[in-house]
């Protein structure tokens, strides 16, 4: 069971550079059944841009999904994102109460 679980759920990390983009890509997500839900909170951020350290705000989108949405969810953020390399990454759900896994399961098609 443990490692169907490992290969089947996961949580999907996406960057934003605003609110208003964290919640118009979560929205889309969750309306195009792609994750089941999920949040979006405030970070700072510091890394390489063109050559030199830079800080900023951004939003982190966390929500979760199926093993099956990955590729999908990458094309599609992808497309309305307004970062050049938007970050995009996924960590295994290898453990969780079942009716979180089923409310997962239920809302992602």
């Amino acid at each position: 069971m443990l490692s169907e679980i490992m290969i089947k759920y996961f949580k999907v990390q996406i960057s934003a550079t605003s609110k208003d983009e964290a919640k118009s890509i979560l929205r889309m997500l969750v309306e195009k059944k792609m994750v089941a839900g999920g949040k979006y909170q405030l970070a700072n951020s510091i890394h390489w841009r063109e050559g030199k350290i830079d800080e900023e705000e951004y939003y982190v989108i966390s929500a979760f999904m199926l093993d099956s949405k990955k590729d999908q969810i990458i094309k599609e953020v992808t497309k309305v994102h307004s970062d050049q390399v938007p970050v995009i990454h996924y960590y295994h759900i290898d453990h969780g109460n079942q009716s979180f896994l089923d409310w997962i399961e239920k809302n992602v098609e």
